[in-house]
């Protein structure tokens, strides 16, 4: 007889930063893109490129994060338009703290 500590999945930590890149984002639900199925995003580490077309140098607004998400993952912005709300804000929220830290 198992206990629900013996087969609970173990927790997933709320808030993981990123810590390295590329940072693999694991989708909550896949996408289908064609034909293809897309089931995470890959990231690639911010250049100083970004961090002056998308004006990373004083924060990231709301307006920032969609052609920011599509360009570092290489992905078109209507493809990241058909991710999920969570995904997304998810997102935003680990890029914006990546970028408080490296300012601090």
């Amino acid at each position: 007889m198992s206990t629900d500590t013996e087969t609970a999945a173990p927790a997933v930590a709320k808030h993981p930063e990123i810590t390295s890149w590329p940072y693999e984002f694991a989708l909550s639900k896949p996408l289908t893109v064609g034909q293809d199925t897309v089931q995470f995003l890959s990231l690639q580490e911010p250049t100083a490129a970004d961090a002056f077309k998308f004006g990373l140098l004083t924060g990231l607004a709301a307006d920032q994060v969609r052609g920011l998400v599509a360009s570092l993952a290489v992905t078109p912005p209507p493809v990241i338009d058909k991710i999920s709300a969570v995904d997304i804000i998810i997102l935003a929220t680990r890029l914006s703290r990546f970028f408080n830290q490296a300012a601090a």
